[in-house]
């Protein structure tokens, strides 16, 4: 090995760094059906069990109520990896589930929520009465209690909720005789459920997660029927209560190996909304005795791998959510050979990412860094000498790690959007400190970046509906069961704007003023809103269009002039403006596009190469290029059955939806990416579906009312 090392000195300290990855192919074969019994102790049980007596410093709550949930949506489509832009709108595409624990929780202000998609905090013990543990048996405070009652946890989810993100209660045991006193009562088991749905009332949650980790145990050979007869009864009733509500379960990496085990997944799989797989602390089961990687992605008999294709022989791939560890561990062993045997008499050390970046900088003596091929992770060992150790073990032997970092953890989510899984979660937020690394990998993963600022759906109730994680802007205005909102517009900065009904009556929401309108009928017959380029929250000018063709300023707003109009004929359809503001066209239902100047201004050209249907009243919206002006006009109609046709100077683009005889059709927007030679954007159908076209990317989340035609128009900024 000494040939492939070379001797660097850094700041003093000589350390050996490999020259390339090394390569360990030494490792047993894998196969599908090697049964991975259920551990000794659990991976979240056993990191509990070293912190369930520290002293916690945290203020009691001033309040323990939280704030009410923002909207937010995640999809489950592989994201488009790529930089984010601060300018653009970002969107979370996958589950990203955080466990907030007691002894975290004060550091709740460095994580990054809008890179979360739940955040649960671990969490409270149930004792096998039904009740929570509140106090220890040595007369001290339960931590997890008092984590529960503190400001820390109130701030917690709090952030969380005006993140949108989800904030749910991890309930725990770890101790057999525990859990069959609490499985084995009908009415013990019902207390604790009522006190789960109590806690999650009291706090305005959104789920929970059960973190049982029970074991296969002669002694009480009924543990695993009970377990998944105790989930069933909880998910009914937590539904019951809330329909939308999460519920899910923290399973062992080799728990779908086997039906014999604690947890039974495909018993569990139809009670639960998802599966939080614990895959790590692996190196246990696969190298007893000695130091090996946490979470390889390959090799041995457990790992990443193996463990995603095994559940999802007894689960949906929309149930499973891969937990990778923010932790590594670290061992004295006899020499600096990587899987080297353990000194006898010691331990595992588990070492948060924030504490292998310390460990690594810390001036250690020989530090060798590498890669490990076969579990895809790194891994560094050093020498700890008995006294003066820069580092501060003073062990007297050499010490070996084994642990995660931005690199491996995106190969792990590579696996996650490979196979299409609900999504990631962490063990556990705050253990990376203030790093930005870890999230970047997040990013990196599972977000897409759009070019527009924000995207929104009206319904024709009023409704102003976030789509692709936009920024909720409400609504002034809504008519439930009514379908009299025709059209709506955002203001340029995507802060508000304006929605009108049918009668012509004008609506603001978000930023946007109220404003009065100039055109108003006792029937309905306006059809569109318009806002000017330069129109702004607090002067906002723009027009409405009637059925007939009237196109009617208001905020003053100069007049038009060259607009079509059908005396008593209900044809016109849609309103689009140039964006120099100088003028604009006309839709009607046949698929005449129409110029009409503004001002002073001579009219934009005629078009005379849409697609037309005479006397069929088929065409639906149409949408401008953007920086479209009198000189070059391009644009796209839309017919009611999903067809996008260009006119002007745009190019033939192919729909990505048809529905051929169903006028389903509803709003088409180029994207701001879009040009003349590649359009490009988003069809919205009736029920609020998203459809891209032309090279535009999917939308991962959006409002969504399945059989239910009242998507009216789509909003895009």
């Amino acid at each position: 090995m000494a040939s492939r090392l070379r001797r660097l000195c850094i700041g003093g300290t000589i350390a050996a760094v490999l020259l390339g990855a090394l390569a360990f192919q030494s490792v047993p074969a894998q196969g599908a059906s090697t049964t991975q019994r259920d551990p000794a102790i659990g991976p979240h049980a056993q990191q509990d069990a070293e912190h369930a007596h520290m002293a916690l410093h945290l203020a009691p709550a001033a309040q323990t109520a939280i704030v009410p949930r923002q909207p937010k949506t995640v999809g489950r489509t592989p994201a488009t990896a790529g930089a984010l832009a601060a300018s653009s709108n970002t969107q979370l595409t996958r589950e990203v589930f955080g466990f907030a624990t007691y002894w975290e929780i004060n550091n709740n202000a460095n994580w990054n929520y809008s890179l979360l998609s739940t955040v649960a905090y671990f969490g409270l013990n149930l004792n096998g009465d039904g009740n929570f543990n509140t106090m220890n048996g040595d007369g001290t405070p339960d931590a997890g209690w008092t984590g529960w009652t503190s400001q820390a946890l109130t701030d917690t989810f709090n952030r969380a909720h005006q993140a949108g993100d989800r904030a749910v209660l991890v309930i725990k045991q770890s101790n057999d005789a525990t859990l069959n006193q609490l499985f084995s009562s009908p009415s013990l088991t019902q207390t604790a459920i009522t006190n789960v749905i109590n806690a999650i009332a009291a706090r305005g949650l959104d789920g929970v997660n059960v973190d049982f980790e029970g074991s296969t145990n002669p002694s009480y050979p009924n543990l695993p029927a009970q377990f998944t007869n105790f989930v069933a009864q909880l998910s009914s009733q937590v539904h019951q209560r809330w329909p939308s509500a999460m519920v899910s379960v923290d399973t062992y990496s080799g728990s779908a190996s086997w039906d014999q085990g604690f947890m039974n997944i495909g018993a569990l799989a139809p009670n639960v909304d998802a599966f939080f797989v614990m895959t790590y602390d692996m190196s246990f089961g696969n190298m007893s005795g000695h130091a090996g990687p946490n979470a390889p992605l390959y090799g041995w008999t457990y790992n990443d791998t193996l463990s995603v294709s095994q559940y999802l022989t007894k689960a949906p791939a929309s149930k499973v959510i891969l937990g990778v560890p923010y932790y590594g561990y670290k061992w004295s062993t006899v020499d600096a050979q990587p899987y080297s045997s353990i000194v006898p008499g010691s331990g595992a050390i588990a070492d948060t990412y924030s504490g292998v970046q310390a460990d690594l900088s810390c001036g250690a003596q020989s530090l060798l860094q590498g890669w490990d091929a076969t579990a895809q992770s790194p891994w560094a060992s050093w020498f700890s000498p008995s006294s003066g150790d820069p580092c501060g073990g003073n062990y007297g032997t050499y010490r070996e790690l084994y642990y995660d970092n931005a690199s491996s953890l995106a190969q792990k989510y590579d696996l996650v959007n490979a196979n299409n899984l609900r999504g990631t979660g962490m063990w556990a937020l705050g253990f990376d400190g203030t790093s930005p690394d870890l999230w970047n990998a997040i990013a990196t993963k599972f977000t897409v970046t759009y070019p527009f600022k924000a995207m929104h759906t009206l319904d024709a109730y009023g409704g102003i509906g976030p789509d692709a994680g936009s920024k909720p802007l409400g609504s002034s205005a809504y008519w439930p069961g009514w379908k009299i909102a025709r059209s709506a517009a955002l203001l340029t900065d995507a802060s508000g704007g304006y929605v009108v009904d049918g009668y012509g009556g004008i609506h603001q929401f978000g930023s946007a003023s109220p404003i009065s309108t100039s055109a108003y009928w006792g029937w309905d017959i306006a059809r569109d809103i318009a806002l000017l380029p330069s129109a702004t929250g607090t002067q906002p000018q723009g027009y409405t269009l009637d059925g007939f063709g009237g196109i009617h300023p208001f905020g003053g707003a100069p007049d038009v002039s060259g607009n079509p109009y059908w005396q008593n004929f209900d044809i016109a359809k849609r309103l689009a403006l140039l964006s120099d503001g100088t003028g604009g066209y006309v839709l009607d239902g046949y698929g005449g596009v129409h110029p009409f100047a503004i001002g002073s201004n001579a009219p934009p050209p005629a078009i005379s190469n849409t697609a037309y249907w005479k006397n069929w009243n088929i065409a639906r919206d149409l949408s401008l290029n953007p920086g479209s002006t009198a000189a070059n006009v391009a644009g796209v109609t839309l017919d009611g059955w999903g067809g996008v046709h260009p006119f002007g100077s745009a190019s033939a683009t192919s729909a990505s939806a048809v529905w051929r005889n169903w006028d389903i059709a509803r709003a088409v927007r180029l994207s701001p990416s879009s040009t003349s030679a590649q359009p490009q954007g988003w069809v919205m159908d009736g029920w609020g579906g998203m459809h891209p076209f032309g090279g535009a990317q999917p939308m991962y989340s959006y409002s969504y009312w399945p059989g239910k035609d009242i998507a009216a128009q789509l909003l895009l900024e």
